[in-house]
């Protein structure tokens, strides 16, 4: 009985792109919130409305993501738990879309953002388009080694 509370304090694993990101965060002082509570992460599952990938919970079980306002070297700023959880969306392309997209970041102060569906699917929201990137392991490989395919300027990696 005790492994199995003891399981919902410790953290899932992580992918090698999730440790990378955060160990980058922590060497390049990206400001970022303390770890999301399990409970935290239970309503933002009831909001997505299905299972949360295993790497999203890993990632915001070992830092709920940045305060606002405050971004990467790439200007994505994670939205932390609370935010994501609390956010309502009134702009064109999530209109009838709030039930089935979840953002959890946004990119240079809400130019566009990167939303989650129920089946654990990442998606670019921006310009009244929604344009599917795969899973939010598949988000974090190119989040971390090929950001430009995400829209975003190349990531400094040597330093």
């Amino acid at each position: 009985m005790f492994n199995r509370i003891r399981g919902l304090f410790t953290p899932p694993e992580i992918s090698e792109p999730g440790a990378a990101l955060l160990r980058h965060w922590r060497e390049h002082n990206v400001s970022v919130n303390p770890p999301a509570s399990v409970i935290s992460l239970w309503r933002v599952r009831r909001k997505v409305g299905g299972a949360l990938p295993t790497d999203f919970a890993g990632l915001y079980r070992r830092a709920d993501g940045m305060p606002p306002y405050t971004s990467d070297d790439l200007m994505v700023n994670m939205w932390s738990a609370e935010r994501i959880i609390h956010q309502e969306f009134h702009y064109g392309p999530f209109r009838g879309h709030t039930a089935k997209l979840c953002v959890f970041a946004d990119v240079a102060i809400e130019s566009f953002f990167f939303s989650l569906d129920s089946s654990g699917y990442v998606s670019i929201c921006g310009d009244g388009t929604v344009r599917p990137i795969g899973t939010f392991t598949e988000f974090l490989y190119l989040y971390w080694a090929d950001p430009r395919s995400l829209g975003l300027n190349d990531r400094v990696v040597a330093a």
